[in-house]
């Protein structure tokens, strides 16, 4: 089980922050289209959300990750955020832009 580094954005809300390791597969809500985001790539203000068209009867996943990347906001199914993303050292936050 990974545990996420949380720091402190601007605003006093705590941001957590993960590193791609894997090619991820998530959806641009700015352009409305799939994107797929290398390893290596920063993601920040990760946070579970509960996915809001989901019903027990659809098949639907019921919890999806939402994050920021490049400025933009993007979501994702957590089963496939998960295995494909890691936490960073807290010693490396400190040179992440948020």
């Amino acid at each position: 089980m990974s545990v996420a580094v949380e720091v402190v954005g601007e605003r006093g809300q705590a941001q957590v922050i993960r590193e791609v390791v894997k090619p991820l597969v998530a959806w641009n809500a700015d352009l409305r289209s799939n994107a797929t985001l290398p390893p290596g790539s920063i993601l920040s203000g990760c946070r579970i959300e509960t996915n809001r068209i989901a019903h027990p009867e659809s098949g639907v996943e019921p919890y999806v990750m939402e994050f920021l990347w490049s400025g933009r906001l993007y979501l994702c199914p957590l089963f496939r955020f998960q295995p494909r993303t890691r936490s960073l050292d807290p010693q490396t936050v400190d040179a992440v832009a948020i």
